[in-house]
Order: C-alpha cells, then sequence, then structure tokens
C-alpha cells in the first residue's frame, strides 16, 4: 500500500486534446486530466548535444495512486509549481496501487 506521507505535493495532470475552431482548423491543447497528490523525487540534471548545441534537461520522478479515470501515458504532462514536465515514461507500481513517472523540464523555463 502507499503511504499517504511521501505524496506531499499536488500536481495537475494534463493531457492532449483536440479543438476545432469555427474554420474547422483543428489545433491540439491541453486539458486538465486529474489534481492528485503525489511524491517526488530529487531531480537529476543531464546534458546532451543535440543539432550542434548543448541542450539541458531535468529529469524527475513522480509517484501517484492509481485513478481510474486519469490513468497517464507519455503523451501527456504534469504541472508541478507551475513548472510544466513532459511524461517520458508511466511504470505501474504494484496491480492498480499507482504509478511512477519518469518527467523531463527545460531547466530554463
Amino acid at each position: 500500500m502507499m503511504r499517504a506521507g511521501r505524496l506531499d505535493r499536488r500536481v495537475t495532470l494534463q493531457r492532449p486534446t483536440d479543438v476545432q475552431d469555427a474554420s474547422g482548423t483543428v489545433t491540439q491543447t491541453w486539458a486538465d486530466a486529474a489534481d492528485v497528490w503525489a511524491g517526488r523525487r530529487d531531480p537529476r540534471g543531464r546534458e546532451y548535444v543535440a543539432a550542434q548545441a548543448l541542450q539541458a534537461e531535468v529529469e524527475t520522478l513522480y509517484t501517484i495512486r492509481h485513478h481510474d479515470d486519469a490513468v497517464p501515458t507519455p503523451r501527456w504532462r504534469l504541472i508541478d509549481g507551475g513548472r510544466v514536465y513532459d511524461i517520458r515514461s508511466v511504470a505501474e507500481i504494484g496491480r492498480r496501487e499507482g504509478y511512477e513517472l519518469r518527467c523531463t523540464a527545460d531547466p530554463n523555463v
């Protein structure tokens, strides 16, 4: 069983949704899927070279309880304290107990 004391921050899970305007143009936007309690493990910074430029990325692990109405996928994102994290992978913890979300964020934002 997941301990409540370790889930000490409130985060928002968002999923991508398509919105069609009056002219028929479809654009992708983000919709809140759920506000959940989460535990966070200290981030690790990572630097890598892409397109001949040094890039930086912050990786963080979040743990959340299972929610029938909001099961995150790697297409979703997580908002914590105003910072936007892209969910890179989702690992199930136990059977319908919870999830470990491996997330990344731009450290400059």
